[in-house]
């Protein structure tokens, strides 16, 4: 899988009235945050990865003031190589500069999108008429479908804790394309929605929102963190 991807950064108050309530610490991670990779992504049958990151400058960057606190910091390196956790560092130059190991599955974004390149490239091919059939079948032996405006639909699965997760389909894709998880209060704890064109697995990526929730660090106050990717370019090829 080839992408080249600009992604926005958004932390405000899950409740705008309550903005007033932040502390200048709080206030300090607000900076929205605009970055631009070039990914490459290779995974094998056995599920080994090789993935190549490589920073670049996004077309409309953001410019903040002069002397601005809490400005996010540039990587000190140009690209990052993740073989199966092993992490190499290179320059602007190429060359080397530190090695370093991730333990477990620590990939951020791309990890996310590495999840939903492994769902779509395990789908079998369906036609519409048979992936209408396999939907039919799930809501026949229990699993509530809730058809939407156009050719989403969903189906909400409780969990023991009290806490449930809604899954959003879209038909003319053929793939599941966004998920919502709540806490056992009904408060939206995490989210993402997919924007597609084609048919998996033959699918081009258009846009991934993602959103999660935290308490800030002084007030307390409940923060919303929301990322917005848009691909400029996606190529996705399974063998």
């Amino acid at each position: 899988m080839l992408y080249d991807a600009e992604t926005t950064t958004l932390i405000q108050p899950a409740n705008a009235s309550e903005a007033s309530q932040l502390s200048d610490l709080d206030k300090a991670v607000m900076l929205p945050k605009r970055e631009r990779e070039i990914v490459e992504l290779c995974l094998d049958d056995q599920n080994n990865y090789t993935v190549s990151t490589e920073y670049g400058t996004p077309e409309h960057p953001i410019e903040y003031p002069p002397h601005t606190a809490g400005v996010w910091l540039n990587p000190d390196y140009k690209r990052v190589v993740n073989h199966n956790g092993q992490l190499t560092y290179y320059n602007s130059l190429n060359e080397v500069l530190r090695t370093d190991f991730t333990p477990g599955d620590q990939l951020g974004e791309v990890s996310e999108i590495l999840s939903l390149f492994q769902e779509i490239k395990t789908l079998p091919p369906l036609t519409n008429q048979n992936f209408s059939a396999a939907l039919d079948s799930l809501a026949a032996h229990g699993l509530t479908m809730t058809a939407h405006s156009g050719n989403i639909v969903s189906h909400r699965t409780d969990h023991a804790d009290g806490s449930y997760s809604i899954v959003a389909i879209d038909k003319n894709a053929r793939m599941q394309v966004g998920q919502l998880d709540y806490d056992a209060n009904g408060a939206l704890s995490t989210l993402y929605m997919l924007q597609v064109e084609g048919v998996a697995p033959d699918v081009v990526f258009k846009r991934l929102k993602r959103v999660f929730f935290f308490d800030a660090v002084e007030s307390g106050v409940r923060m919303r963190h929301q990322t917005t990717t848009d691909f400029k370019t996606f190529s996705l090829t399974i063998n």
